[in-house]
């Protein structure tokens, strides 16, 4: 019905390789994702995680603040991939020189960026078994379902 089309999605869970891979696909997607929290700017409300050999930046500006942010530590991030272009006529104005800042001077906005609106810190994660859950659980979803089954 209405109400449940507007109700915010839980995000699929993808990893972080997956989302760097397929971003231009999976633009306005609900996501979660976990990574190591490698860089962190406070005065732009954005976070890079990095994961397998893959890193990606991460909108917090949604995210209601209890703790900053500890460099190094494993992060779960909730929230939408942004895939798009950043807005036309934004690099090259003002204090930028055309050298990719925005109006104010400021660094124009990476793409990827997830837009989050939940972040945890999971520190203490065993991430091979969350991994082996994350397996056994796609089976599961990937399976015929009973009926199916019968049916062939």
């Amino acid at each position: 019905g209405e109400r449940h089309a507007s109700m915010i999605s839980h995000g699929e869970i993808h990893p972080l390789p997956e989302i760097c891979q397929k971003a231009s696909s999976m633009h306005n997607q609900s996501v979660r994702v976990f990574g190591r929290l490698d860089e962190y700017d406070a005065t732009a409300a954005r976070a890079r995680v990095a994961f397998e050999l893959a890193s990606l930046w991460v909108d917090v500006s949604k995210v209601p603040r209890a703790d900053p942010p500890r460099l190094g530590s494993l992060y779960q991030y909730i929230g939408e991939v942004d895939s798009s272009a950043p807005r036309v006529g934004e690099a090259g104005k003002g204090t930028g020189t055309g050298t990719g800042t925005d109006i104010d001077g400021d660094r124009l906005e990476p793409r990827p960026i997830l837009r989050a609106r939940v972040a945890r810190c999971v520190d203490g994660l065993d991430i091979a078994l969350y991994k082996r859950a994350l397996d056994v659980r796609n089976l599961f979803l990937n399976a015929p379902s009973p009926a199916k089954r019968r049916s062939t």
